[in-house]
């Protein structure tokens, strides 16, 4: 498969996303299995964690003005004055308008985006791969890096998530992504930053403390991106156990589309 597809759990409500490419859906292996074959690997950085950012990123600016009822809006993903848009990206964010952000119809939040919500995540390492799972609340999503040797495939082979290969270099693990669909929101899903077939994004992870991780996110794309934006992350040992099951709460049509009848509208029609 190459496309999304998304299963329906009764009237309105529909299940976290199948994806193709990199990402699958399922339950994780034991964390012993895990543990046995981390011998080897230069690394360890398994574990339950949540992302948060440095002191110095945390201004994330105005995303949107307030709804109708004067209630401020959700903070952007990124700062868009730190992300130095092209003309071509500031064209598109005065056109575009929340009605066509996906979180309003049940999709899954792309990436980077979702790499930075201080959302459960439990990293997982094998000889040959490396399996993240996000909680995203409404969408478990489980992301395979491959660390096998493989190349990335021919750009034709395209999916929401992209695909992903890994290599440890020293003490970090370097992921490289790939082969994207274009995403009218797959920078930034609040401010609706967009994304192309051309975006490429690099994870640096190291372990920094024993209850610690850092996280350094390149993102490329020189069709919306004057230059490639590189912020540093912590990631935290989170208070979800690490032998816990991820809670999803499936996400229903209607609810998730209540919030549209509350916007000022930007266009006429």
């Amino acid at each position: 498969m190459k496309a999304l597809s998304l299963a329906r759990l009764g009237k309105g409500v529909i299940s976290t996303a199948v994806l193709a490419g990199s990402f699958m859906l399922g339950a994780t292996d034991a964390a012993a299995q895990r543990s046995a074959e981390m011998a080897g690997l230069p690394v360890d950085l398994g574990g339950v964690w949540a992302a948060r950012r440095l002191p110095e990123n945390r201004d994330l600016g105005p995303c949107f003005t307030r709804d109708s009822r004067k209630l401020p809006r959700i903070a952007c993903r990124f700062n868009a004055e730190k992300l130095n848009l092209t003309a071509r990206a500031r064209a598109w964010m005065e056109f575009t308008d929340e009605p066509m952000e996906g979180k309003f119809f049940c999709i899954p939040e792309p990436i980077p985006s979702m790499l930075t919500r201080n959302l459960p995540q439990r990293i997982e390492q094998r000889r040959d791969r490396v399996i993240i799972t996000y909680d995203q609340r409404h969408h478990i999503v489980t992301r395979t890096i491959w660390t096998d040797g493989r190349k990335l495939p021919d750009w034709d082979e395209v999916a929401f998530y992209g695909h992903s290969i890994g290599r440890y270099e020293g003490n970090e693990l370097v992921v490289e992504t790939r082969n994207f669909i274009f995403d009218p929101s797959g920078i930034d899903t609040q401010s609706q930053v967009p994304s192309s077939w051309s975006k490429h994004l690099t994870e640096r992870y190291s372990r920094i403390g024993p209850d610690k991780l850092k996280m350094v996110l390149t993102i490329e794309d020189p069709v919306f991106l004057k230059t490639p934006y590189t912020e540093t992350f912590e990631l935290a040992v989170s208070e979800a156990r690490e032998d816990a099951q991820f809670e999803w709460y499936p996400c229903d049509l209607e609810d998730a589309s209540l919030p549209l009848q509350m916007l000022p509208p930007k266009h006429k029609d």
